[in-house]
């Protein structure tokens, strides 16, 4: 086998990131008619009505997804904070969210005065643990968010029983799940409201943005209320809750609802050749030592926002070599792979404070596992090359890998132990990564 890459051997993938489109051309031309409507039409400038292009992706989405109401906001943050004002979660109140994400999925919980109660995940699909859930429950829990984690739906008809039987709301964080589905149904209709963002490579994206849905009127009418303008509720609600006077200004530029909604009609088949290659991408990593390819449930419709396997050392011959040393040769082969992108789990980051409470700490070792040790992610790009050689490199790359795993151990032994002042770069890249 062909010396690795970082002892000075050829790398096995060749393939660089191309300029990529990030608009189609139809929305492109519906942004230049929108700024050619602004000009006469407010709807296009301001949101605060909620007409003109921002009922339209309200609209749009209601039908894509078959609920009642949508409403579109300034992003999945704010979604989220609606979300739980909006289905009466209160200060004090506990929210049980998985370690497993992004801080945005749990800033609003905060933000709110609540308490976030964090439970485990799944090894295998990386979505919060039903039974983990269950064991996270007092008597101060409102609430569960579900996040679909780099799209894989969670385990809803599991947490839509629990949360009917304890008597609590169900929120879904689909930040990064739009077109994802379990059992043909779409993420954001298994709870009582499911929360969208449109941000910056999203399945679909406005460039920003957010959408909340839900077949609760009641719901929609108090997000409205909280999180629109005066004009809005006027329309809208009429008298209804008309004491609220301090809302917030979650609302969606009108241009980035102009962007989502044209974006819309071409996100299936985006999300179709990206499932796709990672499919092929998961057959073509099989069985090489090392790595284990995504895993998808049964029954499960992917978003495929991120393809993120799992790094197994036991596999490997000594089975000690650290991920970074992993990635660092992996990355020198042309791979563009990472270490797991949350990095930190939340429940153990800094400032996870609550009115002055401390945030409901217990053991989340499977979250714990997979952002230290064996959480890996490839960059978004892929799906997007038309290298036919790519599929054919990035198998060869982590076979090199896989064969060599033994010297590269051995050889960051061997640097990090002689205890001189200029060490290899081999090890400064590993250090530097792992930082």
């Amino acid at each position: 086998m062909e010396e690795l890459a970082i002892f000075g051997g050829q790398p096995a993938v060749r393939t660089e990131q191309g300029v990529q489109s990030l608009l189609s051309m139809t929305t492109v031309a519906q942004l230049h008619a929108a700024a050619e409507a602004a000009r006469l039409d407010w709807s296009y400038l301001s949101a605060l009505s909620g007409a003109g292009p921002v009922a339209r992706l309200e609209q749009a989405f209601c039908h894509v997804l078959g609920v009642r109401r949508a409403l579109a906001v300034s992003s999945g943050t704010a979604a989220l904070f609606t979300a739980l004002r909006a289905t009466g979660v209160e200060q004090g109140a506990e929210v049980i969210v998985p370690a497993y994400s992004w801080p945005q999925t749990v800033a609003p919980v905060l933000h709110l005065g609540a308490i976030p109660v964090f439970a485990d995940i799944d090894p295998l699909r990386y979505t919060i643990s039903p039974a983990s859930v269950e064991r996270r429950f007092s008597s101060r829990t409102r609430a569960i968010i579900a996040v679909h984690i780099y799209g894989h739906p969670a385990d809803m008809p599991t947490l839509s029983r629990i949360a009917r039987e304890r008597g609590v709301v169900l929120i879904e964080d689909c930040a990064q799940a739009f077109g994802a589905s379990l059992r043909g149904r779409p993420v954001g209709t298994w709870g009582d409201a499911g929360c969208f963002s449109l941000g910056r490579e999203k399945p679909l994206t406005g460039g920003e943005g957010g959408l909340l849905v839900t077949n609760c009127i009641r719901t929609y009418e108090r997000a409205v209320a909280f999180s629109q303008h005066p004009i809005r509720r006027a329309f809208e609600l009429g008298t209804k809750l008309a004491t609220v006077d301090f809302g917030f200004n979650f609302r969606i530029h009108p241009f980035a609802a102009v962007i989502a909604e044209a974006e819309m009609p071409l996100a299936e088949n985006r999300r179709q050749r990206r499932r796709t290659f990672y499919e092929t991408l998961s057959e073509a990593l099989r069985g090489v030592p090392g790595i284990r390819p995504v895993v998808v449930s049964s029954q499960v419709e992917h978003a495929w926002y991120r393809y993120c396997p799992t790094y197994a050392p036991e596999d490997l011959a000594d089975g000690r070599l650290p991920r970074a040393a992993y990635v660092a040769a992996l990355q020198a082969e042309g791979v563009p792979v990472y270490p797991d992108p949350i990095g930190v789990p939340l429940h153990l980051r800094r400032g996870c404070r609550s009115a002055g409470e401390p945030v409901v700490r217990r053991p989340c070792p499977v979250a714990s596992r997979r952002c230290r040790q064996n959480g890996l992610a490839f960059a978004g790009w892929l799906p997007e090359s038309e290298d036919l050689e790519l599929l054919c490199g990035l198998r060869q790359a982590f076979e090199k890998v896989a064969a060599y795993a033994r010297r590269l151990c051995t050889q960051l032994i061997t640097d990090r132990g002689d205890g001189k002042e200029a060490r290899s770069e081999f090890v400064d890249q590993l250090e530097g990564d792992a930082r």
